[in-house]
C-alpha cells in the first residue's frame, strides 16, 4: 500500500510515466469526483473516447489518492478506481464492511482490455482474477475499440474479455484491499499504460437455494392382483390365489433415500410379515410382495398394513381385503361327462411366487 508520501511523488513523476488509459467518465456528486465514483443505474458516454486518448489515461483522469479506509455499501452500487501506479500496486484506500450476513462481492475491470487483480482480506490473499489475452492479443486495432472497450462495469462484467471474478464472504468484518497485478499495454506489444482501473461492488448475497426434499411420501397401502401388470387393485381373494402386497410410495425430490418399512398382513390368521430397509429413487414407486393366499387360509377380512418411518416420523397406511371360500364346482357342460371344478381354474392360472419384494415404476 502506498503512503501519502508515495502518492505525492507519483503526482510529481506522472510526467515521465507511459500513457494513461483515456479519460471516460460522467461522475456522480461524491467527496473526490473523477476518482471514487458510484455508476450504478448509469450511463457513461463514450463518444470522445478517440479525444481522450491524448490524456494517456485508460479510464479516468488518473490521481494518486492519499491511503484511506473506508465503508462500502452493501446496496450492489458500483464503485470504479483510477490511480496512477505500476504494475503489482496496490490501490489506495481499505474498504471495509461489518454484516451479520454473508456477502457477495463482485470485482472487474473496465475500459481497455485488461487488468487483473488480487483481492485480500485482512491481508490474506483470497481470490486472484483469472489471465486473459490483452487487446492486443485479440486482435483488436487499438485498445479504444469497442467493444470490448466500455466505461460500463455492468457491460465490462458480462464481457468475456474483461478479467473479473465474484467472491462470496462469510459474516462479519472484512478488510478489501486491491492490487493490480496485470495492466494492458498501450501500444501493440508495448509498455503498459500509466495507471490502473478496476470496478467493485458489494451486495448481501442471495440465500442459497432450498436444499433438496429428504422426505418420502408413504401414500396408499394396497392389495393387488397377483398376475398381470402390477398396479391393479384387487381385494377379494381365494385360497391359493395370487397376491400382491404393495405400498405406493413417493420420492419428491432428486436422489435415492432410505427408509424402513414394515409390511404387515392379518386377520384370522398372519399372512405377511417384514421388516426392513428400501432404497427409494426419486419418483413415484410400487414396492410389492408377490405371494400366494396360503391354501389353508381361513375366510374372512384382512388388513394390510404398511409402515413407514421417515427422519423419526411414522406414517402408517392400511387397506382391507378378503378370503372367500373357492365358488362351487361348475356344472358339467363338456360333452366328454369331465367335470371342471374351481380348484382346477384357479390352478390353472395362478403363478406361484415366492414371497420375494419387487418394486415398479407407478404409472
Amino acid at each position: 500500500m502506498r503512503a501519502a508520501g508515495n502518492a505525492l511523488a507519483s503526482a510529481l513523476r506522472a510526467r515521465e510515466r507511459p500513457p494513461e488509459k483515456p479519460k471516460q467518465c460522467v461522475p456522480l456528486e461524491t467527496p473526490d469526483p473523477c476518482r471514487v465514483y458510484d455508476v450504478a443505474g448509469q450511463d457513461i458516454e463514450e463518444e470522445a473516447a478517440a479525444d481522450d486518448l491524448q490524456s494517456g489515461t485508460q479510464g479516468l483522469t488518473a490521481t494518486p489518492l492519499l491511503e484511506s479506509t473506508s465503508a462500502i455499501r452493501l446496496d450492489g452500487s458500483w464503485t470504479v478506481r483510477d490511480e496512477f501506479m505500476n504494475v503489482g500496486d496496490f490501490f489506495t484506500g481499505t474498504f471495509t464492511w461489518d454484516s451479520p450476513n454473508p456477502v457477495q462481492f463482485t470485482i472487474t475491470d473496465l475500459f481497455s482490455v485488461t487488468d487483473r487483480f488480487e483481492v485480500y482480506d485482512i491481508g490474506t490473499l483470497v481470490n486472484r482474477t483469472p489471465e486473459l489475452p490483452d487487446w492486443d492479443d485479440l486482435g483488436l486495432p487499438g485498445p479504444l475499440t469497442s467493444p470490448p472497450y466500455t466505461s460500463n462495469p455492468d457491460v465490462a462484467l458480462t464481457d468475456g474479455r474483461f478479467s473479473s471474478a465474484v467472491i462470496t464472504f462469510p459474516p462479519g468484518r472484512h478488510e478489501i484491499t486491491i492490487r493490480d497485478i496485470h495492466i494492458p499495454p498501450s501500444t501493440p506489444g508495448g509498455p503498459p499504460f500509466g495507471d490502473g482501473t478496476v470496478a467493485f461492488r458489494a451486495r448481501v448475497a442471495p440465500p442459497p437455494p432450498p436444499p433438496p426434499p429428504t422426505t418420502v411420501i408413504l401414500e396408499r397401502a394396497q392389495t393387488l392382483k397377483g398376475v398381470g401388470d402390477v398396479g391393479q387393485e384387487q381385494t377379494q381373494f381365494i385360497p391359493g390365489e395370487a397376491i400382491r402386497y404393495a405400498a405406493l410410495v413417493n420420492n419428491p425430490g432428486s436422489s435415492t433415500l432410505t427408509r424402513r418399512f414394515e409390511f404387515r398382513a392379518g386377520g384370522p390368521r398372519e399372512l405377511l410379515s417384514w421388516i426392513g430397509d428400501l432404497s427409494i429413487p426419486p419418483s413415484r414407486w410400487y414396492f410389492y410382495f408377490n405371494n400366494n393366499v396360503p391354501t389353508d387360509a381361513p375366510v374372512g377380512t384382512y388388513t394390510l398394513r404398511v409402515t413407514m418411518t421417515d427422519n423419526g416420523q411414522t406414517s402408517t397406511k392400511e387397506s382391507l381385503f378378503t378370503v372367500a371360500p373357492p365358488a362351487p364346482p361348475l356344472a358339467d357342460l363338456s360333452p366328454t361327462g369331465i367335470l371342471f371344478n374351481s380348484a382346477d381354474l384357479v390352478s390353472g392360472r395362478t403363478v406361484f411366487f415366492n414371497s420375494t419384494l419387487s418394486l415398479r415404476r407407478w404409472v
